[in-house]
């Protein structure tokens, strides 16, 4: 359940949203039309500046790549 956008860049917006299917959690979803490997390299990456990626999701021409809300 999309809460509310809370940023937007050149190619994606993002979202606060509740993960209903989890505990009701708040999450950071990410959509954007370039579908891209990104979530792939954000991935393997292991460090306390890098958000980890929860799951990711392509609806159509749309990506969508679900992160903990850390705010």
């Amino acid at each position: 359940e999309l809460t509310a956008e809370i940023g937007r860049g050149a190619f994606a917006r993002v979202y606060l949203a509740k993960q209903e299917t989890l505990a009701n959690r708040l999450v950071a979803l990410k959509v954007t039309a370039a579908v891209t490997d990104e979530p792939q390299k954000l991935a393997r990456l292991r460090h306390t500046n890098v958000v980890p990626v929860y799951s990711v999701h392509d609806a159509g021409a749309l990506q969508a790549v679900c992160m903990p809300y850390l705010g």
